[in-house]
C-alpha cells in the first residue's frame, strides 16, 4: 500500500514541476516575430522563439506548419519596421495583400481581428495572402465569385466578431 502511495505522489509531483515548467518557458519566452507569450512555439536556428503561424506566414517559403527543424531566415526580416494595428512597433508585419494599401499587422493580430487570410495551393508552394479590416470583407466576396463556395470553403480562413476585436485591442493597450 506504501509503495502504491509513494507512486501516486511522484506522479503528482511530477505533474505539477511539469505545469511549472511550462509556466515559467511562457512567462521567459516571447514570439520573436510579434512579440506575443502565448501559443504554439518553434525555436529558431540562433536559439530564439517563434509562433509556427507567424513562422509560416512572415516565412512564406522557409517554413512549413508541421516541420521538424527549427525555423530559419528569421534574420531576413526586418523588426520593427512596421507599426502593426495593435499599435506596437515590434516585430515583422504582413502587409495587407491588397494592391496599394498600406496597413501592416502581425500574423497573430489579424487572426485576432477576424482579417481575411487565406492561403492558395499552387504546385508545392503555398501563397499567403492577408487583408485588413477594410479590404477584408470585399476580397472574401471577391474570392467567392472567383472560386465558388467550394473552394474558397477549402481555404484557410480566420475570423472573428467586431466586440472580440474592440476587447482584444484594448487588451493590447493596457499592456
Amino acid at each position: 500500500m506504501q509503495q502504491q502511495c509513494s507512486v501516486h505522489v511522484l506522479s503528482c509531483v511530477d505533474s505539477v514541476l511539469r505545469i511549472a515548467s511550462y509556466q515559467a518557458f511562457l512567462a521567459l519566452h516571447q514570439c520573436g516575430m510579434c512579440h506575443g507569450t502565448s501559443g504554439a512555439f518553434r525555436k529558431t536556428v540562433d536559439g530564439k522563439w517563434v509562433h509556427a503561424f507567424c513562422a509560416e506566414w512572415l516565412l512564406d517559403t522557409k517554413y512549413v506548419r508541421g516541420q521538424d527543424k527549427p525555423v530559419e531566415g528569421t534574420e531576413t526580416l526586418v523588426e520593427g519596421k512596421d507599426t502593426c494595428v495593435c499599435l506596437h512597433n515590434v516585430g515583422g508585419c504582413l502587409r495587407c495583400s491588397s494592391g496599394d494599401c498600406n496597413i501592416t499587422f502581425h500574423p497573430t493580430c489579424a487572426r485576432s481581428c477576424g482579417f481575411y487570410m487565406n492561403t492558395k495551393g499552387f504546385g508545392t508552394t503555398p501563397q499567403h495572402k492577408a487583408y485588413c479590416g477594410k479590404h477584408s470583407v470585399q476580397q472574401k466576396e471577391a474570392d467567392a465569385q472567383q472560386y465558388g463556395p467550394e473552394e474558397l470553403t477549402s481555404m484557410k480562413r480566420m475570423r472573428i466578431s467586431m466586440p472580440d476585436l474592440h476587447y482584444i485591442v484594448s487588451l493590447c493597450l493596457v499592456a
